[in-house]
């Protein structure tokens, strides 16, 4: 029985002497596999996260950055914005005439 053959990785890879974690060399920086992963998604065009298909936002899907949004107003203890409230309506709302979020 034979084994599949990998497509080879993106970008020359080690591991790190002093965390012996596993980096890719890109733009001659070395990044996490993490990291790597999350930029060869985006250059596919996907989410960053997930990898799925994204449509306006810069790395990540609709789903995601709604997700994102929730948890950080969460995290820093603010209230969603409402109609006829104070300060101008969140990007991509239909009030401010794009697309809802």
């Amino acid at each position: 029985m034979t084994q599949k053959k990998h497509p080879p990785h993106p970008w020359p890879r080690r591991t790190n002497p002093k965390t012996g974690r596993v980096e890719a060399l890109i733009d001659g920086v070395w990044v996490s596999r993490q990291r790597a992963w999350q930029l060869a998604r985006v250059l596919e065009g996907n989410c960053a996260k997930c990898g799925k298909a994204r449509n306006q936002y810069g790395t990540l899907c609709d789903r995601c950055h709604t997700r994102l949004l929730v948890y950080k107003r969460k995290l820093q203890g603010n209230k969603p914005w409402t109609p006829g409230g104070p300060g101008r309506p969140p990007k991509g709302s239909e009030d401010e005439g794009g697309r809802a979020a």
